[in-house]
């Protein structure tokens, strides 16, 4: 079957203290860190690990999705904790197709277009996304044009500009993740 979702819109905000209003919800602040040095064990699990692992399709129920399709997404966000504060809009198109889950199969194919208000024009990612249960796996390319400082500056230190009128940035990202015959999972990330 297919999803589609067309002009959704929500709202993202930050007061002054801190605190979160997603969607009209208001979330507390978390609390403050102690101080001190931070190991990897207090991290938690690694995301990517995690992501490419539920992707694994280590489903009973073998499932295909032939069309997923997000069209003229907009989220609003507003940071009023920094000064000057920060208000841009978030913009969004993506398909992915061909998603197939609990067996093997080719790839899924992720087409996405993304931009912020004052901040990129245009970002896009394209590529694959694997769900075999014999190993998970992303192939994504990743290009954006239109790079400007926008309200980002307000998140440097004091002292510190960006000077960035039209920038670009160009990349490839190689993920994988697949059980390895003696125990355990083999992982790979390249960039």
């Amino acid at each position: 079957g297919e999803i589609s979702v067309s002009k959704p819109r929500s709202s993202v905000a930050r007061r002054e203290d801190g605190t979160l209003v997603v969607a009209g919800i208001h979330l507390l602040p978390p609390p403050p860190k102690p101080p001190g040095s931070i190991t990897v064990g207090q991290l938690g699990p690694d995301p990517l690990a995690a992501l490419l692992q539920a992707l694994s399709g280590n489903s009973s129920y073998p499932a295909t999705v032939k069309k997923i399709s997000l069209e003229g997404a907009a989220i609003a966000f507003n940071d009023r904790s920094v000064k000057p504060a920060v208000e841009t809009t978030a913009h969004a198109d993506a398909s992915l197709t061909d998603l197939v889950f609990g067996r093997a199969s080719p790839p899924a194919r992720l087409d996405a277009h993304l931009a912020a208000d004052r901040i990129i024009e245009n970002l896009t990612v394209t590529g694959e996304v694997s769900t075999s249960p014999l190993g998970a796996g992303i192939h994504l390319d990743v290009k954006s044009s239109g790079i400007q400082p926008g309200s980002v500056s307000s998140y440097l230190p004091p002292g510190m500009q960006f000077e960035m009128k039209d920038g670009h940035f160009t990349s490839s990202i190689d993920a994988a993740i697949a059980p390895e015959t003696k125990g355990g999972e083999n992982a790979r990330l390249i960039v």
